[in-house]
């Protein structure tokens, strides 16, 4: 949402992809930005949350919401583009899990909940070191979903590193950080068993890229993408 040309990447990538989606933590979604998001054809967001009380949306000190998380996923249904919570649990959030996966499936909405990995004591997040996990484990997370509702069907993805289960339809996964390489395309982030964490774009070579023009961003992301024989749809 920061580069100065964003509504005009959705309009050049929805005339050639038949699903566009972004991922963001909602700072900068007003009413306004959505309402361009959906003209311009984006077709899914995955708002990235740490809670959805109001007083305590964010665990860090850094800029805040204007309005309730809440009002946001509201303006984003409104306007009829899907939309997808991912939370990081946290001991800042997990005793409000209850009540966020009662919330998500209450309104229909999917939701990918990702384990915390983070390097061992004195090692750099970039460094070597097997990374630990804070929060509600795997076992914890399923105890708190069957307790909330009956699930229809529970099956692993992304080579056993997601625990999914189904409700009414509704999708609620359990995401673990730690996890191959290769499948790096399904989370976008990523932390080698030696504790490194990456993401696709860095891993690639894209960096900052935001004082190129759109055509380049577009075309080159499209070449690259397609030499590298990667597994995500572009």
């Amino acid at each position: 949402m920061t580069h100065p040309q964003v509504f005009e990447c959705f309009e050049i990538w929805s005339e050639t992809a038949s699903e566009v989606s972004l991922t963001t933590n909602g700072l900068l979604l007003d009413e306004s930005n959505i309402r361009a998001l959906a003209e311009r054809g984006c077709s899914k967001i995955r708002l990235g949350i740490d809670s959805i009380e109001s007083r305590r949306s964010r665990p860090s000190h850094g800029l805040k919401n204007e309005s309730p998380i809440t009002r946001t996923v509201e303006a984003i249904r409104s306007h009829g583009v899907r939309l997808e919570l991912n939370t990081v649990l946290t001991t800042f959030n997990a005793k409000e899990l209850p009540y966020l996966i009662e919330y998500c499936l209450d309104r229909r909405i999917s939701a990918k909940f990702f384990e915390l990995v983070t390097p061992p004591s004195g090692v750099s997040h970039r460094g070597n070191g097997i990374g630990r996990a804070y929060g509600p484990s795997a076992e914890e997370f399923q105890h708190c979903v069957e307790s909330i509702a009956s699930v229809d069907r529970k099956w692993f993805d992304a080579g056993g590193t997601n625990d999914v289960y189904d409700i009414d339809g509704v999708e609620i996964r359990y995401c673990r950080y730690l996890h191959p390489a290769a499948m790096c395309w399904r989370s976008g982030t990523r932390v080698s068993p030696l504790g490194q964490v990456s993401s696709c774009m860095e891993t690639e070579g894209f960096g900052d890229e935001k004082s190129w023009s759109t055509y380049t961003i577009v075309s080159e992301l499209v070449e690259r993408s397609m030499s590298l024989g990667c597994n995500s749809v572009v």
